[in-house]
C-alpha cells in the first residue's frame, strides 16, 4: 500500500481455509495477525443451504491498514464484531463497530434463499477529524431496510454539523431517505455552504437543497435536482448498459459570480449537458446561451445573445 493510505507500515501474514461450492454452500477459517503489532483479523463460520453462521471481529489500532484503504487514517482504533445465528426461519445477524469516538450498531434478520432482510442501524460520533481535510462537531445516523435486496424498502436520516472536507464548509448537513419497491427519494440539505476561493460565503445565505429519485428496477436510473437562489440544475441519470447524463444549469444572475471577481457583468445563463459512457468511450456534448450585458470586456462582447456549443 502507498504511504498515502497508510498511516504507518504493517506486515499482515495470514492462515486458514477457504471452502466453496457455490455462494450457497461456503466455509470459512481465515486469521491474520500483524508482525510486531496488535491488529488481528478473524473470520470463521459457514453458509449451508442459504444460512450464515459465524463471526467475523476485526481488531486494528489508531492508524491500521482498514482505516488508511477507506481513506480516514486518522479514524482512531477499530474494534468491528459481525455475528450471524440461528435458521431458515431466524437468520440473525448483529453487527457492533467502534472506531475512534465513532460507535455504530445494526441487528435485523437476512434470509439469503429469498434475497431479503429486515435490518435497523444507527451511528454517532462526537467531534473527530478522521483525516486531515475532513472533520465535522457531531455525526448521527439512522437507517431501516426491510425487503428485497435489489429492491428494498429503506428510510434513514444523517446529520453531520461543522463538517469540513477538502476545504469546504457546511453548517449542518442533513439527509433523508425514504422509498420502497425499489423507489427511493433523497433529499440533502446544505444549510451555510462555504467553498474555497475569493468569496467562501457566496452560497452560505440560503441552504442548497439537492432532491433525487432512484428507479432501482428494471431501467435502473436517478432523476435529481439542485436548488439554491444563485444557481439551479435538473437532469437524469441513466445507469442501464452504461450510462447517460442529461442536464441542465440556469443561473439566474451572473452578478453574483462577477462580483467576486470586481467585474461588471449581469444577465444569466443556461446550460445544456448531455453525456455517455459505453465501455472505454465518453461522449460529452454542452449547449450554452448566454445573455449577458455590463461594461466589462465580457459584457461586451458576449452580449445578450450568446451562444456556447462544445461536441
Amino acid at each position: 500500500f502507498s504511504a498515502g493510505m497508510l498511516a504507518r507500515a504493517a506486515e499482515l501474514p495470514g492462515q486458514g481455509s477457504l471452502h466453496s461450492l457455490s455462494r450457497h454452500q461456503l466455509s470459512a477459517d481465515l486469521s491474520v495477525a500483524e508482525i510486531g503489532g496488535s491488529d488481528r483479523y478473524r473470520a470463521k463460520g459457514r453458509i449451508d443451504q442459504d444460512v450464515a453462521n459465524g463471526s467475523i471481529r476485526i481488531r486494528e489500532g489508531a492508524g491500521g491498514t482498514l482505516a488508511g484503504l477507506i481513506g480516514l487514517p486518522g479514524l482512531g482504533a477499530i474494534d468491528l464484531d459481525l455475528q450471524a445465528d440461528g435458521d431458515r426461519a431466524a437468520n440473525t445477524v448483529a453487527i457492533t463497530l467502534a472506531a475512534g469516538a465513532l460507535s455504530a450498531s445494526g441487528q435485523g434478520t437476512i434470509s439469503l434463499v429469498d434475497r431479503r432482510a429486515d435490518i435497523d442501524f444507527s451511528a454517532k460520533a462526537p467531534a473527530m477529524q478522521p483525516r486531515q481535510d475532513v472533520s465535522w462537531q457531531s455525526l448521527t445516523l439512522d437507517g431501516h431496510m426491510h425487503g428485497a435486496f435489489d429492491v428494498p424498502d429503506l428510510s434513514g436520516t444523517l446529520q453531520i454539523d461543522d463538517a469540513k472536507i477538502a476545504g469546504a464548509g457546511i453548517a449542518q448537513l442533513a439527509a433523508e431517505v425514504s422509498g420502497s419497491g425499489g423507489q427511493l427519494d433523497i433529499k440533502v440539505t446544505a444549510t451555510r455552504l462555504r467553498l474555497p476561493g475569493s468569496d467562501p460565503d457566496l452560497f452560505a445565505e440560503t441552504p442548497l437543497v439537492v432532491t433525487a429519485h432512484a428507479n432501482l428496477g428494471a431501467a435502473p436510473a436517478i432523476a435529481f435536482a439542485i436548488s439554491h437562489p444563485l444557481l439551479s440544475a435538473s437532469g437524469q441519470v441513466n445507469i442501464e448498459n452504461g450510462a447517460a447524463l442529461a442536464a441542465v444549469v440556469t443561473i439566474p444572475s451572473l452578478a453574483p459570480f462577477a462580483a467576486t471577481q470586481n467585474v461588471d457583468l449581469r444577465g444569466s445563463a443556461t446550460l445544456k449537458i448531455d453525456a455517455s459512457q459505453s465501455g472505454p468511450q465518453t461522449n460529452l456534448a454542452l449547449d450554452g446561451q448566454i445573455r449577458a450585458e455590463g461594461s466589462s470586456l465580457m459584457g461586451r462582447l458576449l452580449g445578450d445573445n450568446a451562444t456556447l456549443t462544445l461536441q
